[in-house]
């Protein structure tokens, strides 16, 4: 049994970021090699040199069903908001609408992705990665706290998922001809080992997932994940430990506290290969 104090550390609240990045492609970026137990530290716009041709970079394409605003820019272009916080006064906090969001059925955004410009994903694309997406609906069972004190003991809730032919084709080419799979967040981490089988080929098709990955855990599809910093004790922090290594991620969390990192929704982001 694995105790929930493992997951454990200091985070001061001011390190938990109220508002994005100014330039999405500009907040930090923790890179963690699994195998040398490395780290370095870069911008997220310096993910396109980190990438390597042949990748496929699987996407989130879900996006949060309510509070939506559409409108028309001065320029004529159209526009979407997700109304986040009412500051008061008729004021609200918004989020313009993601990077490749197209599935309505979210309670929250896949937040991992909203580090990507459309012009980063261009120059991705133009260094030779693929980039595919599925569909993960969050649901809010993926923040529910952690309260039993061995983590086996903790139920996920059930998030309906589809994998399509294009998605499934991509990644199984790719793990046929041995190129990486890079999952943009724990929701596309998740959708991804639930869909595939013992040999990491993905099974095209919609399906409910409670898949809680925990240390231990051998992961068949996904070798390498863009994500962001998430709060102690959470079963994101928990993945986060199974693909990375338990002492490398929480050494890696102890860092991004001292360098002052950004944490959570808003924060900076890890990538781990």
């Amino acid at each position: 049994m694995t105790k929930l104090s493992l997951f454990d550390y200091h985070l001061p609240e001011a390190l938990i970021a109220q508002r994005p990045a100014p330039k999405r492609d500009d907040s930090r970026l923790m890179r963690l090699t699994r195998g040398a137990g490395a780290i370095s530290h870069h911008r997220f716009g310096a993910l396109q040199d980190l990438l390597r041709p042949g990748d496929v970079l699987v996407v989130n394409d879900t996006k949060v069903f309510w509070a939506r605003l559409r409108g028309t820019r001065r320029s004529g272009g159209a526009v979407e908001l997700l109304l986040v916080r009412d500051l008061g006064g008729g004021a609200w906090e918004a989020m313009i609408r993601g990077v490749f969001a197209r599935e309505p059925g979210s309670c929250a955004a896949p937040t991992a992705g909203l580090h990507f410009t459309e012009t980063l994903l261009e120059t991705i694309r133009a260094r030779g990665v693929e980039v595919a997406s599925v569909t993960l609906h969050v649901g809010p069972g993926t923040f529910k706290p952690v309260t039993a004190e061995q983590v086996e003991d903790h139920v996920m809730d059930a998030e309906p998922y589809l994998v399509d032919e294009t998605a499934a084709r991509a990644v199984n080419a790719a793990k046929e001809e041995g190129r990486r799979v890079v999952a943009v967040g724990t929701t596309v981490t998740r959708t991804l080992e639930s869909a595939a089988d013992e040999r990491g080929r993905l099974r095209p098709g919609a399906g409910e997932t409670r898949l809680f990955i925990t240390p231990g855990y051998t992961f068949r599809a996904v070798d390498a994940m863009v994500t962001n910093f998430h709060l102690p004790r959470s079963t994101l922090l928990m993945l986060v430990c199974a693909f990375a290594g338990r002492d490398h991620a929480m050494r890696a969390y102890e860092e991004a506290v001292r360098m002052e990192y950004r944490f959570y929704s808003y924060g900076d982001a890890m990538f781990i290969e």
